[in-house]
């Protein structure tokens, strides 16, 4: 009888044990890891057709790569993901070919996102037309130039008199972009 109930505490304590050894892994792996839940925002709504349910993402991390594609409500979502720095990326790429760099740590195991998307520029459709889109006039519109801009090019040069002289343009800086206004409104404070 002696040796019976040794063997029985044997086996409770072999449960037991295994039973906590098991409990405390999978609590300190389900703890190490993190979710990335994300949704597209589309800068132009008729790419909506050739982004949703064709776009892929993609992730990167010192770990593994792995991807998923875009739903039809543009979400998208990673998990189990280990704390540490996430490279995110679009295929196909978005027009301003933006990558995004994501830290999932203890405090922020679970991360929304909603991130701008666009397969075209919202700004093609007004290089050949400088009426405002709020104010629905162009008397107060001028164009944006980029660059090093001449002078010549856009000033009144044939007025004789220096003051009225005006400059007719606004300057957009030297950066170019893929997608970059090419209209300002002075009355609304608008680039379009």
């Amino acid at each position: 009888m002696f040796l019976k109930i040794d063997r029985l505490n044997d086996s409770f304590f072999m449960k037991f044990s295994l039973f906590f050894i098991s409990f405390c892994f999978s609590f300190f792996c389900n703890a190490q890891e993190g979710e990335l839940n994300g949704k597209l925002i589309l800068d132009t709504p008729e790419d909506y057709e050739n982004i949703a349910n064709k776009t892929k993402v993609y992730i990167e991390t010192e770990e593994k790569t792995d991807s998923t594609i875009v739903n039809g409500s543009l979400y998208f979502s990673f998990k189990k993901l280990n704390y540490g720095k996430i490279k995110l990326s679009f295929k196909p790429e978005s027009i301003t070919r933006t990558v995004y760099l994501i830290n999932i740590d203890k405090n922020t195991n679970d991360i929304i996102a909603e991130l701008p998307y666009s397969l075209t520029c919202k700004y093609d459709k007004s290089i050949d037309n400088k009426m405002c889109p709020v104010c629905k006039k162009d008397d107060m519109v001028l164009p944006i130039a980029y660059g090093l801009i001449s002078e010549g090019r856009f000033t009144n040069e044939n007025e004789k008199d220096e003051e009225k002289k005006t400059k007719n343009y606004i300057s957009g800086g030297c950066v170019v972009t893929n997608c970059d206004p090419n209209w300002y409104c002075k009355r609304d404070d608008l680039k379009f």
